[in-house]
């Protein structure tokens, strides 16, 4: 038997970077039972469809998902990287 599908919004406060959104768009969809994933860079606005079977830990893999990607590495022109996204 297939789960059903739920959805969920997620609020990103501090995204402005079209980049940011993309890797986070990502990291979210490669986790277990997502069926689909969008990230406004614009808005700050995370949808994210998932499997029904995973309600009760969604946020806290989306969570950890998207710390892991906003605490990447962005590099400048310089040659040096740093921190954009804490």
């Amino acid at each position: 038997m297939e789960d059903s599908a739920v959805t969920k919004t997620y609020t990103l406060k501090g995204l402005d970077c079209a980049n940011c959104a993309a890797r986070i768009e990502r990291s979210v969809r490669a986790l277990d039972g997502i069926q689909a994933v969008t990230v406004n860079p614009v808005t700050g606005i995370l949808n994210v469809e998932y499997a029904d079977h995973l309600t009760g830990k969604i946020s806290a893999l989306v969570e950890q998902s998207v710390h892991k990607s906003r605490s990447g590495r962005h590099s400048g022109g310089n040659g040096k990287s740093g921190n954009r996204h804490s």
